[in-house]
């Protein structure tokens, strides 16, 4: 299974996709701990996507809804466009 996850930044959204997952034997401190080196992170994460808010308030709306647990039009579109459809996959959000 792969792993994909979703990033948000005041300048849009970024989907990146983990290159190598072991399904259930990573945890989510595993994967967080990508973050904290940039020479990790290049060599363990690919860039599949980016999407730039139309507007401040398209951001800032997309921005609360996700913290809401909600899934805006967006992000909807952003994802279907960028995920696969044939197979399994994991997003971490």
């Amino acid at each position: 299974m792969k792993l994909y996850l979703l990033f948000e930044s005041a300048a849009g959204l970024s989907l990146l996709k983990k290159k190598k997952y072991k399904d259930g034997k990573e945890t989510v401190e595993d994967v967080l701990a990508l973050y904290e080196d940039p020479k990790t992170f290049r060599k363990k994460v690919k860039m599949v996507a980016f999407k730039p808010f139309l507007n401040s308030e398209v951001a800032l709306t997309t921005q609360m809804e996700i913290n809401d647990g909600r899934c805006p039009p967006f992000l909807e579109e952003f994802l279907k466009a960028n995920l696969p459809t044939d197979e399994k996959f994991g997003l971490g959000i």
